[in-house]
């Protein structure tokens, strides 16, 4: 790690917004930061393959959403890299609700032939995971929404049959 300039202070460090502090000190320098920030991971971005490479899915942007990391990890945590015909099976078993039954259709583009590993086995993680990447969405229907719109293989589509 390189050494400060000498001309940047502690008081300097308080008076100056961090985007210009990461300009004088250099990207590579770390700048203290408050608690809040460093345990709120959903504010670093990161590419989400909707359909897994494990799959054979590519790096066209279709295929990629960016979300935060802390519900990449959750995602995947649940999901591993399962296709969307085993991920809509895994809701079924695990997470709908009585009057409900998730169906997934394929939409277009290419099937996925492949069959993917499942996330972890352990129901304590399986729950605070899935807490974890739900904690905006009310309503079953809400959740299906946001695994559509943003984590499921956009060549498929999960619907609610009640």
């Amino acid at each position: 790690m390189r050494k400060k300039p000498f001309w940047v202070t502690e008081r300097d460090k308080r008076s100056l917004k961090s985007d210009h502090i990461n300009k004088v000190l250099g990207e590579k320098n770390v700048i203290h930061r408050k608690k809040s920030d460093i345990v709120h991971s959903e504010k670093i971005m990161t590419k989400h393959h909707r359909r897994p490479r494990a799959l054979d899915g590519s790096n066209f942007p279709s295929n990629i959403s960016m979300i935060s990391n802390e519900i990449h990890k959750a995602w995947t945590l649940i999901m591993g890299d399962m296709s969307a015909e085993q991920i809509c099976n895994h809701i079924n078993i695990h997470f709908k609700p009585r009057s409900a039954t998730v169906i997934c259709i394929f939409i277009n583009g290419h099937r996925c032939k492949k069959a993917g590993a499942p996330g972890t086995h352990d129901e304590a993680k399986i729950s605070y995971a899935w807490r974890i990447l739900f904690k905006d969405c009310r309503s079953f229907k809400s959740k299906i929404d946001f695994i559509n719109s943003t984590l499921l293989d956009p060549s498929y589509h999960l619907y609610i049959r009640y």
